[in-house]
């Protein structure tokens, strides 16, 4: 169910943030996603990360991530880089320290890709192919690079941006949480709030069936966050039906 947008004023200036998620099961009996945000020390941050599947623990995964970035943020609120990234790796230190207690000592994994922003500016960090998209005038301004096979042959040349949602190794991820040995953390550069600015957070059972365009023609006609998230729901749920992986986003809106 889509939570009602609600608003918080960023600190130390007049834009606001407006924010709806929205997380559903498909057809699957769990939902391995799971997301999540605090206001915290004059900073806000929304994230997600999806539990990977096939693992017996994707659940778990997803969730105790989540909880662990919200608890770092609200004793440790910042923007900088370097305590973004330390962020992340709490959560993967989490997820392998988890995993010890379990008999499926290698299913405690998930992606994670987190916001943060303050009154001014936002940055972002991800791990794995939960993505961001960053939205400007309406249009696609940025987005996360999935850590993923089909990612790594777009950026090699040998495959179209289009072709990474449909491609056979598009599960293939080449980084995740709870993996052994260190995560690489992919950290943006700072960027600028504006007015009518709007970012999305999704799980890759999201954004593989609602291609850019149509996140953009959402946008635009989209009232708030909820109806935004609506208008794109729509279209996952006409097109697979029975067949839809766990799928959620979290959608902001500067104003």
């Amino acid at each position: 169910m889509i939570q009602l947008w609600k608003r918080s004023r960023a600190a130390g200036a007049a834009l606001r943030l407006r924010s709806a998620t929205v997380s559903r099961p498909g057809s699957y009996a769990v939902n391995e996603d799971a997301a999540g945000e605090v206001e915290a020390g004059g900073f806000s941050l929304r994230l997600l990360a999806d539990g990977l599947g096939g693992h017996a623990r994707g659940e778990v995964a997803s969730r105790l991530a989540v909880e662990r970035c919200l608890s770092f943020l609200q004793a440790r609120p910042s923007l900088e880089p370097e305590a973004l990234e330390e962020m992340v790796l709490e959560a993967h230190r989490a997820l392998r320290a988890a995993a010890q207690t379990h008999v499926d000592a290698d299913g405690v994994k998930s992606t994670l890709v987190i916001l943060a922003l303050n009154g001014s500016t936002a940055r972002w960090a991800h791990v794995g192919d939960s993505r961001l998209y960053h939205f400007r005038r309406g249009r696609v301004s940025a987005r996360t690079r999935d850590h993923s096979v089909p990612e790594m042959l777009h950026r090699a040349g040998e495959i179209r941006e289009e072709e990474i949602r449909d491609h056979p190794d598009r599960n293939r991820l080449l980084q995740v949480l709870g993996q052994e040995g260190t995560p690489r953390v992919a950290v943006s550069d700072a960027v600028s709030l504006g007015s009518g600015g709007a970012f999305l957070l999704c799980s890759d059972g999201w954004w593989e069936n609602v291609p850019e365009k149509a996140m953009e023609a959402a946008l635009r006609g989209a009232a708030d966050p909820a109806d935004w998230l609506a208008r794109m729901q729509e279209r996952i749920d006409a097109t697979n039906g029975a067949s839809q992986d766990n799928y959620t986003a979290s959608a902001v809106m500067i104003v």
